[in-house]
């Protein structure tokens, strides 16, 4: 399931944890600490959002975005497109 973490952030970042687990097939809870797993070894970043300012509408699993990186620090294609 790792693979396929990083193959979705890859191709689709960012990404919602909510969105990341409904393609998954899973649920928030489950696909979270593989990611952190990935953030920890620098291949992904979180960011986590407070809110939209007070409306207790917003669930917690679309606040967290997840970014894969690693294209950023090894490819120097990524770099080129991102000096364009």
């Amino acid at each position: 399931m790792l693979q396929r973490i990083q193959t979705l952030l890859q191709r689709h970042s960012p990404m919602t944890l909510a969105v990341l687990a409904q393609k998954l097939g899973s649920d928030p809870d489950t696909v979270r600490p593989m990611v952190e797993l990935l953030a920890r070894k620098g291949r992904v970043r979180i960011e986590k959002r407070s809110g939209c300012g007070g409306c207790f509408a917003c669930r917690p699993e679309e606040l967290e975005t997840y970014t894969y990186i690693a294209q950023e620090n090894n490819n120097p294609a990524f770099e080129r497109v991102n000096q364009l």
